[in-house]
C-alpha cells in the first residue's frame, strides 16, 4: 500500500473507498471510530478526520461521544 504520510486531503475516490469498508464494517460491528477506521483504510488521521466529518454532514454516519470516546454509527432506518 502507498504511503500517505503527509497527505491531508481526501479525494473522493479515497472517501468512496472507504465509505464501503465502512459500511462492511457496520453490518458486524456497532461503531468504528478514527482508529479503526485507519487501519481499514490506510487513511491517516486528518483524512479520517476529513472522512468522518463529509459523512456526517452528508447524514451518511451519526457520531456519538466525544473525545477520545467519539464513535460513528449507521443512521437508524424508519
Amino acid at each position: 500500500m502507498q504511503s500517505r504520510i503527509g497527505r491531508t486531503a481526501i479525494t473522493e475516490e479515497d472517501y468512496d473507498r472507504a465509505f464501503k469498508l465502512v459500511a462492511t464494517y457496520l453490518k458486524e460491528a456497532p461503531s468504528i471510530k478514527n482508529q479503526i477506521l485507519r487501519e481499514l483504510t490506510g487513511l491517516n488521521y486528518d483524512q479520517a478526520i476529513k472522512f468522518f466529518a463529509r459523512a456526517v454532514r452528508a447524514r451518511a454516519l451519526n457520531k456519538r461521544g466525544r473525545g477520545s470516546g467519539t464513535h460513528y454509527v449507521a443512521p437508524a432506518r424508519t
